[in-house]
């Protein structure tokens, strides 16, 4: 399984390709949260890339005004920093899984002293529904988010199913053990997750975010992940998705190569 979700490594981060492409194949009766479909990744500020030079600033959410669209219309992106962009501006890379429906620029600027940026985002008309993910890249930060494009003859999509996991062959038995927690960034808090590698591999990972306590299949919120392999350290890995901050009634399990968490039930979750 699968969802949206952000990285962090306190000691040393080796992600080498993580490519998150939304598989989303059904629709449940469980309304999902617009913007839902938000991750990111955040290595360690003590790396060397340009973001650590540049007082720790990173990508901190990537998030649409709506979480579908119909194609030949218009969204518009929040892009968010960590704190607000030092003189000489900051420059952060956008780029899209489906360049012909989704148009973008391949970068923006964040002017000195802003922290935020609003970003119009066009699309095409489409012959059927569309999963697209945006992903905005800074140093060793990556945020990101999914948008369907839907034909103009369609409805909203008000829910979905968790997509069947296409896991591509890497490590397997990984000595891994996690633990569910709530990852604080600022005001907010995050549906997380703690995971201590023990064997360094290149695993797939997945994860699935519920609505209630239970991890019930047909109350998936979002997803993360899709069995795509992440290049992992020995060290401990934080992992949390975006876009159900600070709610308590969910729940969420991870994996990571042939090993999966508990049901994580987040009403009595410890911080990370």
């Amino acid at each position: 399984m699968k969802s949206p979700f952000y990285a962090e490594n306190g000691r040393s981060l080796v992600f080498t390709a993580f490519a998150a492409f939304l598989l989303i194949s059904s629709c449940s009766s469980q309304t999902a949260a617009k913007g839902s479909g938000g991750f990111g990744m955040l290595a360690s500020p003590r790396s060397n890339s340009a973001a650590a030079k540049e007082g720790s600033i990173h990508l901190t959410s990537l998030k649409f005004s709506d979480s579908s669209v119909i194609g030949g219309g218009s969204s518009e992106i929040v892009l968010s920093l960590s704190q607000p962009a030092p003189a000489g501006n900051i420059q952060v890379a956008l780029n899209t899984s489906q360049p012909k429906v989704v148009q973008l620029p391949q970068s923006v600027e964040f002017p000195e002293g802003q922290e935020s940026l609003n970003i119009p985002v066009f699309t095409d008309a489409v012959s059927a529904a569309v999963s697209v993910t945006v992903r905005a890249e800074l140093g060793d930060s990556i945020a990101g988010a999914n948008l369907s494009v839907l034909p103009a003859a369609s409805a909203p999509v008000t829910g979905m199913a968790a997509a069947s996991v296409a896991v591509q062959r890497g490590t397997t038995n990984p000595d891994a053990t996690f633990k569910g927690c709530w990852y604080k960034q600022g005001d907010d808090r995050y549906q997380a997750v703690d995971v201590k590698v023990g064997k360094p591999g290149s695993y797939s990972f997945n994860a699935v975010l519920y609505y209630g306590s239970t991890c019930d299949a047909k109350d998936v919120a979002d997803q993360f992940g899709f069995g795509q392999l992440l290049n992992l350290g020995s060290a401990e890995y934080t992992f949390w998705f975006t876009a159900f901050a600070n709610r308590t009634d969910m729940s969420a399990l991870w994996y990571l190569g042939d090993k999966h968490s508990k049901c994580v039930n987040y009403a009595s979750a410890p911080d990370c």
